[in-house]
């Protein structure tokens, strides 16, 4: 009868503001529990860059059931090439996330909003270019990610990854 069509991709791109709050409220517990208990903690012993190193490396193992169950369309290969691009991933990711909660003067804010924006548009990067497309996708942004994190820690020092400078009462070692 009457009336236009739905425009289906308006309404797909319409939905994306619920899934980024799907994805938020989802990961945010994450956040509290990585960057709101465990990096604090981490860094009071170790450099800001050692502790995402540690943290990169336990978010890669709490990460690797999602790597090996074939029922998910964006797993990706189980080889040790493909594990190992993984972990690099992880960590790369921890040190932005590390950085952004260090220049936010501790805030979850930040970090866990990065934390959404990426896992949607991982899920934007399903929906437009299938699983085929985001496994495709995977090496060079794992390749940009860390190219980033690189630059991070060249530019904010390894020590806190941000310009301020750790307080003396704070036990640190240099990464």
């Amino acid at each position: 009868p009457g009336g236009l069509a739905p425009n289906r991709a308006a309404m797909e791109w319409a939905g994306l503001p619920f899934l980024f709050l799907s994805m938020f409220l989802s990961y945010v517990w994450e956040e509290i529990g990585w960057r709101g208990f465990a990096l604090p903690r981490l860094q009071q012993r170790y450099s800001a860059l050692v502790a995402s190193l540690i943290m990169g490396a336990l978010a890669f193992l709490w990460h690797l059931p999602l790597t090996f169950n074939r029922d998910l369309p964006a797993a990706l290969p189980t080889t040790p090439a493909g594990l190992l691009i993984d972990l690099v991933f992880a960590i790369a990711i921890t040190v932005w996330y590390t950085w952004l909660y260090n220049n936010s003067g501790g805030s979850l804010w930040p970090a866990s909003i990065f934390h959404a924006a990426l896992n949607t548009s991982a899920g934007v990067t399903m929906a437009v270019a299938g699983a085929e497309g985001f496994t495709a996708q995977y090496v060079p942004a794992t390749l940009i990610y860390t190219a980033l994190a690189i630059l991070i820690t060249l530019a904010y020092g390894p020590a806190t990854l941000t310009r301020r400078v750790r307080a003396e009462s704070a036990p640190s070692r240099a990464a």
